[in-house]
């Protein structure tokens, strides 16, 4: 046996055990400069990608905070290759939704008032926020992406990106 298919059999072997660990929802949080986002990863074992993300924007002006509120869902597909999970999306799936607006350390009735007031007058903001969120992921999702050396250890999962190991926490089917 040749050494380059001795290695091929090996990481065959290796594949097979991460798609098969890799398969459920996982969870992933960071934080920006300007909020969080936190995305889950539902990987299907017939190689189905969703992925939804929810993202929350903070900005203080003058003492108040606002958190604008919005989420995106895509499809696509997912596989590992020599230990590399490769994902791909169908762009014409993305969708972009705003879902609210939060306003912090104010009660639960002037928060109601704030955001039909903002929601009101602030629509064209809002619309065009959305808008850029969209521009921004067509342009992310335009071609695959790759972590390379992934590793699944219980409920953890960790992969290399471009800019560095990013930690998943496997999640169990859950609504989101």
């Amino acid at each position: 046996m040749s050494f380059a298919l001795a290695i091929g059999t090996l990481s065959s072997c290796n594949d097979e055990q991460l798609t098969r660990d890799a398969v459920g929802t996982w969870k992933m949080e960071i934080e920006t400069e300007d909020g969080t986002e936190t995305t889950y990863f539902a990987l299907h074992k017939d190689g189905v990608l969703e992925e939804t993300c929810y993202y929350r924007q903070t900005e203080t002006e003058e003492d108040i905070t606002v958190v604008t509120k919005f989420k995106s869902t895509i499809q696509g597909t997912w596989e590992i290759v020599w230990g590399d999970l490769e994902l791909s999306y169908e762009l014409s799936s993305l969708n972009v939704t705003y879902t609210g607006m939060d306003f912090p350390g104010h009660s639960g009735t002037e928060q109601e008032i704030a955001g039909a007031f903002v929601e009101a007058f602030f629509d064209d903001e809002i619309k065009s926020a959305k808008n850029e969120l969209m521009e921004y992921l067509r342009e992310y999702y335009a071609t695959s992406t790759c972590f390379s050396n992934l590793e699944i250890k219980d409920s953890n999962m960790t992969m290399e990106a471009e800019d560095g190991v990013v930690a998943h926490l496997k999640k169990q089917p859950i609504n989101h």
